[in-house]
């Protein structure tokens, strides 16, 4: 993967060509029907009140189809392993912290015992 500059380049995202990018605000201009132009104007008439937004719905943008272009080659990347450890290696691995909180239990079980014991009832 390094050899490939993988994760330094656009091949990591997708197979587009970069220089076929459709920039944000010729996206905006054309999803709006020129409504609006920048991305400030199209939060402004996408929150303004009576927006329809069934009209951004089935604008063909030339480019921003996902279907249109190969799939990313993820052959190189490594695939995940899940490696299971048997009950005595999981049991090693929380020796530690369980025996840890079973002596705060029962200290706190001997300290809550004594200080009732020491109580004067009348």
């Amino acid at each position: 993967l390094r050899d490939k500059n993988m994760f330094g380049s656009y091949v990591y995202f997708t197979r587009q060509k970069p220089e076929t990018f459709v920039p944000v605000e010729v996206f905006i201009s054309k999803l709006t029907g020129g409504r609006a132009k920048t991305s400030e104007e199209f939060m402004a008439l996408v929150t303004s009140p009576g927006f329809d937004s069934s009209t951004l719905k089935g604008v063909d943008i030339e480019g921003s189809d996902p279907w249109k272009h190969p799939p990313l080659d993820i052959s190189d990347v490594p695939k995940f392993q899940l490696n299971y450890l048997s009950f005595g290696d999981e049991l090693g691995k929380i020796a530690l912290k369980l025996t840890a909180m079973i002596i705060v239990c029962i200290g706190l079980f001997y300290l809550s015992f004594v200080s009732f014991i020491r109580y004067d009832v009348r």
